[in-house]
């Protein structure tokens, strides 16, 4: 199980390795509630060697926006997809996602 995490860490992000190991270690939990294992293995994983397997997640403390001319110089080198930058980056609600479905080619 720590080689799994560890080898996960090498080349995911800390934040996919928790997922995964919260997931998995949820489903080995459930086994043991179902008395199909005795215990699980996942529980030791943070304790051995006296520290923690599990990747650091780095906190973000400051979020940074563009401003208002970023935005326009932005859009002025987007070409023609100019409108569709201007747009997105005034719109509160803007979502990766959805300019991807707008030019999937970007």
């Amino acid at each position: 199980m720590t080689r799994w995490v560890i080898s996960m860490g090498r080349q995911d992000s800390a934040q996919r390795v928790h997922k995964a190991f919260t997931v998995f270690k949820q489903i080995l939990d459930l086994a043991v509630m179902g008395e199909r294992l005795i215990n699980s293995p996942a529980g030791r994983v943070k304790q051995l060697g006296g520290k923690g397997f599990l990747p650091k997640i780095e906190k973000i403390d400051e979020r940074w926006r563009l401003t208002s001319d970023q935005v326009v110089d932005l859009g002025d080198s987007a070409g023609s997809y100019r409108l569709m930058i201007l747009v997105m980056a005034l719109t509160v609600a803007s979502r990766r996602s959805r300019l991807v479905s707008c030019a999937p080619q970007l």
